[in-house]
């Protein structure tokens, strides 16, 4: 019976065996191929025992000469040829090449032209699992916020690997920090992203992309939908309906907002009623309602001011113009007014009393005349007037809860010339409460009154010889 001793390098026996003599020289190995199998990529270093047993001493070496192994042991002893195992201990580096294996081959040489091959073998590392998520399914932004300013959007992103973002299809509307993130190892790192979203300042129209996470050598990529909205546009009346109490021609301003350029226009409108401006930048937020003259007190004519903006969105408001004034055309000498008075007709020395129809009233008035005064055409057949001479007075019209404000008189060369002059009274002899003198014909000249008496009757007179005139108005206001 044959003691066979194993003995680790370095040592000379650390264990006894008994077993069937061995016969002639040997070297093996308790394994035919040094494999260490594929690992995760992010695995510790492995170490690999290997007992090389043999009756006869050896060496070995690696081919070819690599760093990423160490070989505990690269000989044996045996001088008296007994039989000696030999604990060998490879040491493998950390693997991370996921694309093939690397190997080289310990080559053992023995007394009596012993050898041995042992193929080393670290196979290709095994992928880790892809980690490339957000802490988002999607993104969505306002179109703006307040003042116009930017909208900023942040969210998580959890990667073992390095990735870059970029925005499928490209826009310049919206940008992404950082948009590379770096990293050696395998750990899971989770990284701040901000998107930055410009204003848009659109109001019928949202806009899209989509952000795409591409992992280092397209490895993965993650896709997050990214919405930006269209603006909230708006605009709205801030001024209450309003009324414009006048007859004289005037505007009114009315005040809004808006959110976007708006348009302005007219429904509903009668004639005399107009606007400033029909559009304009959301910076402007007033309009002007422009009105004409219109005489009649207590008559009304309206129309409605609507604001829309291009998505359709509108708000309107009434404005309304109510008359103060009563505008008589006594006188009118393209249409002569409306008489029971016939042309031609010389009154002398006598108020004589007639009735003006006007607005679908009748208004009293009165003629006196000491020489005699008549109404006369033209020889057009259309312009008419009235000839009077020094002391002959018309009697205006006193209209009820209502005061004289004017009265205009427009003086015409129809047979008569020089200076003409005219007074208003309070009675036909009376002194003069205004009077005005004009040195040319085919002129308007207004008497204007001051404090003038609600209901009362006031007396136009004619200062001089021939005081002709073809036209005349009366303003009366309340």
């Amino acid at each position: 019976m044959l003691v066979f001793l194993a003995v680790s390098c370095g040592e000379e026996s650390w264990e006894n065996t008994y077993h069937e003599q061995e016969e002639g020289p040997y070297l093996r190995a308790d394994v035919t191929c040094v494999t260490v199998p594929a690992k995760e990529v992010d695995a510790a270093p492995t170490d690999k025992a290997v007992i090389i047993s043999s009756n006869r001493a050896w060496t070995a070496i690696l081919e070819p000469d690599v760093e990423w192994v160490r070989v505990s042991c690269l000989s044996g002893q045996n001088d008296d040829h007994t039989a000696k195992k030999t604990l060998v201990v490879f040491s493998f580096d950390k693997y991370e090449n996921e694309e093939a294996d690397r190997q080289t081959t310990l080559k053992l040489h023995g007394d009596d032209g012993l050898s041995l091959e042992l193929p080393v073998v670290q196979q290709k590392a095994i992928p880790l699992p892809l980690v490339l998520q957000s802490g988002v399914e999607s993104v969505t932004a306002i179109a703006e916020m307040p003042g116009g300013a930017p909208v900023v959007k942040i969210f998580t992103v959890t990667a073992n690997i390095s990735w870059t973002a970029a925005f499928e299809p490209a826009v310049d509307w919206v940008s992404i920090s950082p948009a590379l993130h770096e990293q050696e190892d395998r750990e899971e790192t989770d990284v701040d992203v901000e998107l930055t979203f410009q204003p848009n300042a659109s109001i019928t129209d949202g806009r899209t992309t989509t952000l795409v996470l591409t992992a280092a050598e397209n490895k993965g990529r993650l896709e997050i939908p990214i919405v930006q909205n269209k603006k909230e546009a708006t605009v709205k009346w801030v001024s209450e309906p309003m009324d414009y109490v006048s007859s004289t021609a005037g505007s009114v301003t009315l005040d809004f907002v808006a959110t976007a350029a708006w348009t302005a226009s007219l429904e509903n409108a009668a004639d005399g009623i107009s606007l400033s401006v029909t559009s304009g930048a959301p910076t402007v937020t007033s309009i002007d309602v422009n009105f004409t003259e219109f005489m009649g007190p207590g008559a009304v004519r309206s129309a409605t001011v609507v604001l829309s903006l291009s998505n359709g969105v509108k708000d309107r408001l009434q404005v309304r113009q109510i008359g103060t004034e009563l505008y008589l055309d006594f006188i009118d000498g393209n249409q002569p007014f409306t008489t029971n008075i016939p042309y031609d007709t010389v009154v002398a020395g006598l108020e004589t009393e007639y009735i003006l129809s006007c607005n679908g009233s009748n208004y009293p008035f009165s003629f006196y005349s000491a020489t005699g005064y008549k109404f006369v055409t033209g020889a057009d057949g259309k312009t008419c007037g009235l000839m009077t001479y020094k002391n002959d007075w018309v009697k205006l019209p006193a209209v009820e809860g209502m005061k004289l404000k004017a009265a205009e008189v427009y003086t015409s060369n129809m047979g008569s010339s020089g200076v003409k002059g005219f007074a208003l009274r309070s009675t036909a002899d009376g002194a003069n409460i205004v009077s005005l003198w004009v040195n040319a014909n085919s002129e308007w000249c207004t008497l204007n009154l001051k404090d003038p008496v609600a209901g009362q009757s006031y007396y136009l007179v004619s200062l001089n010889n021939t005081g002709y005139y073809s036209k005349m108005h009366l303003i009366y206001e309340k």
